[in-house]
């Protein structure tokens, strides 16, 4: 395995796609393979299906209702073969206000491009909040 600028510079681009709105870079730089999967930050955002997937992109956009904001802050990719992978931290913003986030996202070489087949973006929970009423939801539903 060896570090990638070229991963690096991936989801950098994602990232700058969801701030402008570029929902055609999104549709191509992300699988149609089965296994594809997306998981955001609410409860409600998890999905295996291309087009679903798409449509939870579509509404991170900062055009979006929520109007957030996603800033990268640290970032380290890495690729082994037709397989790259990256971990990093930055934050949500939104009217001033920021979140800490930490993502992480899977990207599969297919013919000679790199397509997204997994992300993840979380936001840490201490454990001793864990149990609180905000988090005891039943899982969403994947589709």
């Amino acid at each position: 395995m060896k570090r990638s600028q070229e991963i690096e510079q991936l989801v950098r681009g994602f990232v700058e796609a969801l701030e402008s709105g570029d929902i055609a870079y999104l549709e191509r730089a992300t699988s149609r393979e089965p296994g594809v999967v997306a998981i955001g930050s609410d409860p409600n955002e998890y999905s295996r299906d291309y087009e679903r997937i798409i449509e939870l992109l579509r509404e991170s956009t900062p055009q979006a209702g929520m109007q957030i904001h996603v800033r990268i802050a640290e970032l380290r990719g890495y690729e082994h073969g037709d397989v790259g992978w990256a971990d990093g931290t930055g934050t949500f913003e939104h009217d001033g206000e920021s979140v800490e986030v930490r993502i992480s996202a899977v990207f599969l070489r297919e013919k000679s491009d790199w397509r997204m087949v997994q992300n993840h973006a979380s936001i840490g929970v201490p454990n001793d909040h864990m149990f609180e009423p905000l988090f005891r939801r039943a899982p969403a539903a994947t589709r």
